[in-house]
């Protein structure tokens, strides 16, 4: 009866075996019949839209050689309209050699003063950016100017920036108003779709209550039904049980004979596994040893990278050292240079105010000696007129009047000795006063050409200076082509 049970469970898992496998041959055949149709219609589609694309492009083509045709046609037509009218204007025009030599003179002049005024225009312009670039003052007013502009745009900039967050925050609250009116409304709805749902909640309980009492009373059936079933099974278990037994019975001694020939077997066989074992631990410790010398080269290699890793860190640090070194020169030779420079303008300053001070001193010392050489002239005079007097007075051997007379003459030459040295003292007074008010003049013309460089220098400075750069065009040469 037992057997009678089995074979029937086997059959009912065979037949819904076999239903299953059926249900999914039919499944896979419906979703491969499906995919194959799904497919078809994909590639119809993309033969279609291809084609259409192809119909389009060769439209396109089409008409674009129509166009092209149609300008290329246009074009011909202009080009023999002004062929024919330069023809019929050179059949017309009656110019003799000279004159077309003179025109040609007159364009090629007027081309040459264009080009110079262009090229004037351009040297100009290069002057101007050249002494805008290197002016410390243009400069300055330059920086000025952006820092003002850039304050500027800052200040616009966060005045923006207030008005936008002052429309953000009207927008916010605008938008928190709505949100509060609206999570009224979805709290009225919510308190209304909770008063129905509690309702149909109280049905379906009811429903629900009257559905368990159902299932409870077919639960009991049920139960009641798989007791008598459970005690029918139970004895057939038991039969079936007792029957095995007797069989698993039987086995077991069958396995025991057999595991005890077995046994004797293996105790025949026990110095053969025992070699096998030596072969695969000698096996095992040659694979190990090449492990461990794979793992050395691997960590000598790794070392090796590392050291040259460290060598290029060291030569490349050298090269830093050596290339900070080379530019510590470069700017010790430009400082050099600098100073140099600056002590040539020291120089060259320290040699004019050198050159100014000798003159002066030169002309002292000019003055001073042809004062002493005019005393030494009187002193000789005077000298001269004495000893005359001695000798005169030794002739007339005392003839009064002949004395008073040459007296006389002496006081007037003397006289007319001091009016001359007081002429020379009056023209070197003249000469001192002309020096002093040609250097005055010359300080006056210096600082008058001091203020006119400077009031050019602040108009080109307020014309040039003191704007902000927002454009920087590429550079060009272009006004010899």
């Amino acid at each position: 009866m037992a057997s009678t049970a089995a074979a029937r469970a086997g059959q009912t898992r065979s037949r819904n075996l076999e239903q299953t496998l059926e249900n999914n041959r039919s499944y896979v055949a419906a979703n491969k019949k499906i995919d194959l149709r799904c497919k078809w219609e994909n590639d119809t589609d993309a033969k279609l839209e291809e084609k259409r694309k192809k119909a389009r492009v060769s439209e396109l083509m089409r008409m674009r050689a129509a166009s092209l045709m149609a300008r290329k046609r246009e074009l011909a037509s202009k080009l023999n309209s002004e062929m024919s009218m330069w023809q019929k204007e050179f059949a017309e025009v009656k110019e003799s050699p000279e004159d077309r030599k003179l025109s040609i003179q007159t364009r090629a002049l007027a081309l040459r003063d264009a080009r110079e005024t262009e090229r004037r225009k351009f040297a100009d312009e290069m002057y101007k950016l050249q002494w805008q670039s290197s002016c410390d003052d243009g400069r300055l007013l330059d920086s000025k100017a952006t820092i003002k502009r850039v304050m500027e745009d800052r200040e616009n900039q966060m005045e923006q920036k207030r008005e936008i967050n002052i429309k953000l925050q009207q927008e916010d609250d605008m938008l928190m108003d709505e949100w509060r009116q609206r999570i009224e409304e979805l709290e009225i709805k919510e308190n209304e779709k909770e008063a129905y749902r509690r309702g149909m909640e109280k049905e379906i309980k009811g429903m629900l209550d009257e559905q368990v009492e159902a299932h409870q009373g077919r639960k009991e059936a049920l139960r009641l039904r798989k007791e008598a079933d459970a005690a029918e099974e139970l004895a057939e278990w038991k039969n079936a049980k007792e029957i095995e037994d007797a069989e698993e019975q039987e086995r077991f001694t069958i396995s025991k004979q057999r595991g005890k020939a077995t046994r004797d077997f293996n105790q025949s066989r026990l110095n053969i596994r025992k070699e096998a074992s030596d072969r695969i631990k000698s096996e095992d410790l040659l694979l190990l040893n090449y492990a461990l010398n794979k793992e050395r080269e691997a960590e000598a290699s790794e070392q090796h990278k590392k050291d040259m890793e460290k060598e290029t860190t060291k030569r490349y640090q050298a090269y830093l050292k050596a290339q900070m070194l080379k530019e510590q020169e470069n700017q010790s030779s430009i400082d050099q240079l600098r100073k140099i420079e600056e002590d040539k303008i020291w120089s060259k300053r320290e040699k004019e105010q050198q050159d100014r001070l000798d003159t002066r001193n030169k002309l002292w010392n000019e003055t001073d000696k042809g004062r002493q050489e005019q005393i030494r002239m009187l002193k000789e005079r005077e000298a001269k007129l004495l000893d005359d007097e001695k000798i005169e007075a030794h002739a007339h051997g005392g003839n009064q009047n002949e004395l008073d007379k040459i007296e006389a003459n002496k006081v007037a030459a003397r006289k007319e000795a001091v009016m001359l040295n007081q002429m020379a003292v009056k023209a070197q007074g003249a000469y001192s006063q002309r020096l002093i008010r040609r250097e005055t003049q010359e300080k006056f013309l210096d600082g008058k050409i001091m203020n006119k460089v400077e009031m050019e220098h602040k108009a080109r400075l307020s014309e040039m200076a003191g704007q902000v750069k927002v454009n920087f065009p590429n550079k060009h040469t272009q006004w010899y082509s």
